[in-house]
């Protein structure tokens, strides 16, 4: 006689309620789908429980069920196919589970739907902005008064069009996404300032992953005209111009005050000139007449020789202090060049002045021009070579130098004149009194 001796098999018990995920801890139905997955009717929706996961994923209306109220006394059932059907106090659903699985990881496409330009609708048409339908445009052109619309868009999901999601961005504007229901299925926009900017649109069932990348429309909003690169070019260039004709002005007042300042200094040497001639020099050449004639009508004594001379001294220094004061004047009426050849006059009055009496014959004398020698204005030509003719003059008399040299430079704004000599200079104990009285 043979014996069977069966062993018993552990069995293992689970208690889940809640707190671990359970829509309701009132479950009336429990079935098991191939997979080994079970399927609850409870009174608060359905509920999928995944054993090795030991997780709870919980459908409600949102998810297409009539109602929440599973809770019917054996109301469900499992068919040879694997279908599952269940029963409530809202109605009855039938399912399989791996539809149900599957639907879950649906992605659903997204399409804008319209074109809003200040609240009103944007239509296909002459002159409109669109050339095409709104989900055929990847591309919108807005003027700058343009810059205030709405997109309406849709999930192409139609199980629960009321359970799906949306979110959008404006890229160059948002940060982050704005994440809405089907409640707000659209993104206004207000008051852009001009620039380039990225639509993004993306959409998703309840429970399923978005639809990424999505949909995406570039939108360029045009700066007016007076925002323009062109048109600020223009002002930038205005702006300078002006700045130079103002300087050009200011310049050209500043030259026509020094000019009149010049025919004011003219005018004032021609009066000094004219006082000079017709007062002191003609009362000294009277002075000079009355002096030769006392010379003239002494007696020839002997007694009187001493003071002839001297008179007759007197008389050739009143006569070249004369002579030298008419020569200023002239110098004071006319120009002192006949010519604008500031070198050539400067090496006249060289060597004028090494020809003199009393200067040292063996005194060298050159005159240097560098640059483009130019015409200058006579009064300043006149002021120059004065300063000029001084310090050679003091150079050939005073400093018993044995070479004098002069550098005349034209620049583009300035013209310099150096005068250099080896000569003695100035001695020390008038630099230390700083000078001569009267020089």
């Amino acid at each position: 006689m043979d014996w069977m001796v069966s062993t018993p098999v552990p069995v293992q018990l689970a208690h889940y309620s809640q707190k671990d995920g359970l829509p309701s801890n009132a479950v009336n139905c429990v079935l098991e789908d191939s997979s080994g997955d079970l399927w609850l009717g409870t009174s608060a929706g359905i509920s999928h429980f995944d054993p090795r996961r030991k997780v709870f994923t919980n459908y409600t209306e949102a998810d297409g069920l009539p109602g929440l109220h599973f809770t019917g006394w054996h109301a469900c059932f499992r068919a040879d196919s694997g279908e599952m059907f269940m029963g409530g106090f809202s109605g009855a659903v039938a399912f399989r589970p791996e539809k149900v699985a599957t639907a879950a990881t649906y992605v659903p496409s997204v399409a804008l739907t319209g074109l809003q330009l200040f609240g009103k609708p944007v239509t296909l048409g002459p002159g409109s902005l669109l050339k095409r339908a709104i989900d055929y445009t990847g591309q919108l052109t807005l003027t700058h008064d343009q810059n205030s619309f709405a997109f309406e868009f849709a999930a192409l999901a139609f199980t629960d069009p009321m359970s799906n999601r949306y979110r959008y961005k404006l890229e160059g504007l948002d940060q982050s996404w704005h994440e809405v229901g089907s409640d707000q299925r659209y993104a206004a926009y207000t008051t852009l300032p001009p620039g380039t900017y990225n639509f993004r649109l993306q959409g998703a069932t309840i429970r399923g992953p978005w639809s990424e990348p999505g949909l995406a429309v570039r939108i360029d909003i045009k700066p007016a005209w007076w925002n323009n690169w062109w048109f600020r070019g223009l002002i930038a260039l205005l702006l300078i111009a002006s700045a130079a004709a103002l300087y050009l002005l200011r310049v050209r007042q500043i030259s026509r005050q020094f000019a009149i300042r010049l025919e004011e200094r003219m005018a004032e040497r021609e009066r000094i000139a004219r006082d000079l001639h017709d007062t002191l020099l003609q009362s000294f050449q009277g002075h000079v007449l009355l002096l030769k004639s006392v010379a003239n009508v002494l007696p020839k004594l002997p007694a009187n020789e001493k003071a002839k001379d001297q008179l007759d001294s007197v008389i050739d220094q009143a006569a070249r202090a004369v002579t030298e004061g008419r020569n200023t004047v002239q110098g004071l009426r006319s120009s002192t060049m006949l010519s604008g050849d500031f070198g050539s006059a400067l090496n006249t009055l060289g060597a004028e002045l090494a020809a003199a009496d009393g200067n040292p014959s063996t005194t060298t004398f050159c005159v240097e021009v560098e640059g483009t020698p130019r015409e200058l204005k006579p009064m300043v030509r006149d002021e120059v070579y004065r300063i000029a003719g001084e310090a050679l003059r003091n150079a050939f008399r005073h400093a018993q130098a044995h070479r004098v040299e002069v550098s005349v430079r034209y620049a583009e704004q300035q013209l310099t004149v150096r005068i250099r000599d080896d000569g003695q200079g100035i001695s020390s104990e008038v630099l230390e009194a700083k000078g001569r009285p009267g020089h």
